[in-house]
Order: C-alpha cells, then structure tokens, then sequence
C-alpha cells in the first residue's frame, strides 16, 4: 500500500524548505545590490560577473563532498558486520572521519582561494572581459569576497549532505533560514548607509559563515552519536 499523499508531503517539505532558502541564502545580495535611489532596479553586470567567477571556488571541493558522501556506506555496512559491541568504536571513527572531511573541505578551499585571488584578475585583464572603470573594479571586489563565501558554503554543504543521509533535515533548514535573514539585512544595512552596490558582497558573506557554523555544530553533534542518530533516522 502506498503511503498516503500527507504522509509524503510531511517529510520532504523540509527539504523543499531548505532548497528554497540556501539558494535564497547566496542570491538575496544580487537583488538588494541591484536596486538604486527612488526603488528602481538594475541589473549589475560587474556584480554578477564577479560571483559567477567566483564558483570557481565550489568546484575542486564539490568533488570532495561527493567523494566523502559515496564513502559512508561502506563505513556503515563495517560497522554492521563488526556488531554493536564496538558502537563507542565506531561512533569515534565516524566522528574523526567528519573532522578529516571538513578540514579537506576548507583546506581545499583555501588553496582555491588563493588561486583565484592571484589568477582570475589577471586573466580578465588579458582577455578584456572586463574594462577598466566602475564595473571592472566592482567585478574584481567582488570576486574576492564572494570566491571566500562560496569556499566556505562548501562546509555547510558537506554538513547538510551528512544531516540529510540521517534524516536529519531540520538543522540544516534552520541554518539555511538564518542565512537569508543576515544575507538580507547585512545587505539592506549597507545599501541604506550609502555604501556602494559591491558591499553587499558582505551579505552574502556573512550569510554564509552562519551558515557554516550553524550545519558544523548540528553535524558534530550527529557525528559524535552517529549509531543513535544512524538507528533513530531509519
């Protein structure tokens, strides 16, 4: 018998949800960086340019997390064929193998960072994708920034794939919302105190960092208890 409509609709909303408010989370700075005096909006190309170049950062540690999530598995099926006499054993190893995979993820990130820093202006330069004046220099600053927020987006993604594989969509969520609640008024607040469009980069930012640590904190927790947490969601 197939389970009812209500049933189904109850536990994938959550995951609607947060789809819904992480992309919210990295985009509310665009639309708040695109509006001028009087209400009006438009479209800023430097802006956009920057934070699109900037995803070049996700790529490398994208692997990463495929390649951690694919491995876990077979972590869990070792446990089962070891019995629960070794669960203290167990709930360490998964524990420290979380550790390893954040810190490759940002260590990782750091690398790519840095590249882009010292690499992606100098190619714009050389291709003339860009033209010295204001959208130029608003492209360049906001890559920077936006190249570091997206790198650590990364960990709260990593900690969001391991909430999601024990049922454990709420964290996440919860995390995802508060990013676009700090994306959007760090953003405002710029804006509304005269900054240039660029600054709303920080928005996005500092979304992010929250983000990042809010998923860090529930993922750890999980880690740490990762049988209870494996056994309670299935």
């Amino acid at each position: 018998m197939a389970p009812a409509m209500r049933t189904i609709m109850r536990n994938t909303l959550p995951y609607a949800i947060f789809g819904g408010c992480y992309f919210g989370s990295i985009v509310v700075d665009h639309i708040v960086a695109g509006f001028t005096g009087g209400g009006r909006y438009r479209y800023r190309s430097g802006y956009e340019l920057g934070c699109d170049l900037a995803l070049v950062a996700t790529i490398p540690a994208i692997g990463l997390i495929n390649a951690a999530m694919e491995s876990m598995p077979r972590r869990i099926l070792g446990c089962a064929t070891r019995g629960l006499a070794n669960i203290a054993k167990f709930d360490a190893e998964m524990r420290d193998f979380y550790l390893r995979s954040a810190a490759s993820v940002l260590a990782l990130t750091s690398v790519t960072v840095v590249a882009i820093e010292f690499v992606a202006p100098r190619l714009l330069e050389h291709a003339a994708l860009i033209s010295p004046g204001p959208n130029g220099g608003e492209a360049l600053f906001v890559l920077r920034y936006a190249a570091l927020a997206y790198g650590i987006l990364m960990l709260g993604l990593l900690n969001s794939q391991m909430l999601f594989l024990m049922s454990r969509p709420r964290g996440p969520l919860a995390a995802a919302a508060t990013a676009v609640l700090v994306n959007v008024s760090v953003s405002i607040v710029a804006r509304l105190h005269g900054m240039p469009p660029e600054y709303c980069v920080f928005g996005l930012l500092a979304g992010v960092v929250v983000f990042a640590a809010l998923t860090s904190i529930a993922a750890y927790r999980m880690a740490r208890h990762f049988t209870f947490h494996y056994f309670a969601g299935f």
